[in-house]
């Protein structure tokens, strides 16, 4: 398996799954900070895609209510996303999701739409860390915005539930 995120439509209730294309990597939260790990790992701790209201928003589900915002920075020179768990106001948590194909196919980009980072595509860094968790070590990437990849990340979505 290696989808973990999803998408909810308020207006229809419906909820998808996100896949990313490259089958090597999953979306992982540590520590309420969003990775990508290989596919490999034992996995859990979904990431979650939301949409809502018009807006686009990545989503990580922390518990039944409490929902936590993937953001990046308006402005400044870090180009890392992670979770708004403050609700700060210099963080946008909305995304441009519109290319994403409903069935499994060669993905789409998703793509920064305000601030500084206006257009750039959600990626992952090239670096693996280690990172503790329940005592056992996992190898992740940090999720990162980069103007000009060498190679676009692609994602694609698919119904969950109705």
């Amino acid at each position: 398996m290696f989808t973990l995120l999803f998408i909810i439509s308020v207006a229809s209730a419906q909820l998808f799954g996100i896949g990313v294309h490259d089958n090597d990597y999953v979306f992982y939260v540590i520590a309420d900070k969003p990775y990508v790990m290989r596919s490999a790992e034992p996995k859990a701790n979904l990431c979650n895609l939301c949409t809502r209201s018009g807006r686009d928003q990545l989503i990580h589900f922390r518990g039944d209510e409490e929902l936590l915002p993937l953001c990046y920075a308006l402005d400044g020179d870090n180009p890392v996303v992670v979770f708004n768990t403050n609700k700060q106001a210099q963080f946008c948590d909305e995304w441009d999701l519109s290319a994403l194909p409903d069935i499994r196919s060669n993905g789409a980009p998703i793509k920064a739409v305000q601030g500084k980072f206006k257009g750039w595509y959600l990626d992952w860094s090239d670096k693996e860390i280690e990172v503790v968790e329940d005592g056992k070590t996992k190898h992740v990437r940090e999720l990162i915005l980069v103007k000009e990849p060498k190679a676009v990340r692609k994602f694609w979505k698919f119904p969950i539930a109705p």
